[in-house]
């Protein structure tokens, strides 16, 4: 492998990086190919659309949808890739594109589903849910038949049975199998706990582990090999997930995997810290909601008590920087320890995450 940094490494996670989206490409795989595929983790969707696309039968349509950046365009490219797909489906692996430049999307679609019938091979359609609505909406009155079927689903409910069927239509969506669940032993999600095991597992065959050792023994002080180091500690990682839980249930955050890597990006190449990186930061929406979650932020009766009294000269004699004390709180998944000398006055903090 050729000398390429932790900095040029971890640019695979930007949304703003050209591997953000995966597309059909010809071109010779290379380095940047081999770090996006070391981060793959197969999600629940995808084997239950595999499932189901081994018993699909002539004249189906097959909807993937979803947000963007939940990784449709992955899936299907995988599929398309794949012998046992490559020539029984056919693909159309961006509903908002078109096949011609004055076309639109609509137009496209309408044309795809005009060409396609009950002998036809079943077609498998990567589609955002906003552009099923509009098509269900605006498609062209001959595909009646799938535009009820889209309104049927779209109507149903998030419980309804995985996939939707309606006619010769089946949908599978990314929001009928979430990336996070409730768990006695607080494992909030195992795809985002697998994703940080792939960029940051201790062993010989992680190509990040092995660009982030040569940098390390070069300049371990570049604030990327800090932060990278600090990623790696287990209780750090917990720390991250149970935040982003957090951002889901309270803000109503849905996490897709693109805005997942982007958020790492930024924790890693961020201009502070990852503990400043993760509360500060206006380029990703889950750093916006996460930073609501800041402790430096949150007031409760018991710190604005001991703020008022500590403006107004009433020191608790517990709290006496002259007498030698030790305090903790522990708040969003951080324990925050102050030892006090007793003689010179000096405060000691110590933070560490909560196990």
């Amino acid at each position: 492998m050729s000398a390429i940094t932790l900095r040029k490494a971890l640019g695979v996670l930007a949304k703003s990086s050209s591997f953000s989206v995966t597309t059909v490409t010809h071109r010779q795989k290379d380095e940047f190919d081999q770090l996006k595929e070391q981060l793959f983790v197969k999600q629940e969707i995808e084997t239950e659309l595999q499932r189901y696309l081994d018993v699909a039968k002539p004249g189906e349509i097959i909807f993937l949808c979803g947000s963007s950046g939940d990784g449709k365009s992955e899936i299907l490219t995988r599929c398309q890739s794949d012998p046992r797909y490559q020539r029984r489906f056919s693909f159309h692996l961006d509903a908002t594109h078109s096949f011609a430049p004055r076309q639109s999307a609509i137009d496209a679609l309408n044309d795809l589903f005009a060409n396609h019938h009950q002998q036809s091979s079943p077609l498998l359609i990567g589609i955002n849910t906003g552009m099923l609505a509009n098509f269900a909406r605006e498609g062209a009155e001959c595909h009646q038949a799938i535009r009820s079927a889209i309104d049927s689903f779209l109507s149903a409910q998030q419980d309804a049975s995985r996939p939707y069927r309606k006619e010769n239509c089946s949908f599978f969506d990314f929001e009928h199998y979430p990336k996070f669940q409730f768990n006695e032993n607080k494992n909030y999600s195992s795809f985002i706990k697998a994703l940080l095991d792939n960029l940051t597992r201790d062993d010989d065959n992680n190509l990040f582990q092995f660009i982030f050792r040569r940098d390390e023994s070069v300049n371990p002080d570049l604030k990327e090999v800090a932060n990278f180091k600090l990623l790696c500690i287990p209780g750090v990682q917990n720390v991250l997930i149970t935040q982003l839980f957090k951002a889901r249930l309270i803000k109503d955050q849905f996490v897709t995997t693109r805005t997942l890597l982007d958020f790492l990006h930024h924790l890693l190449m961020g201009p502070g810290y990852l503990f400043d990186n993760l509360f500060t930061g206006a380029e990703n929406d889950l750093i916006k909601k996460v930073s609501d979650f800041d402790p430096a932020r949150l007031h409760t009766y018991e710190l604005d008590q001991f703020v008022l009294r500590y403006e107004l000269g009433l020191v608790d004699a517990e709290l006496d920087p002259r007498q030698p004390h030790r305090h903790s709180i522990t708040l969003n998944g951080l324990t925050c320890e102050a030892d006090t000398d007793g003689s010179h006055g000096y405060v000691y903090l110590t933070i560490y995450p909560t196990e």
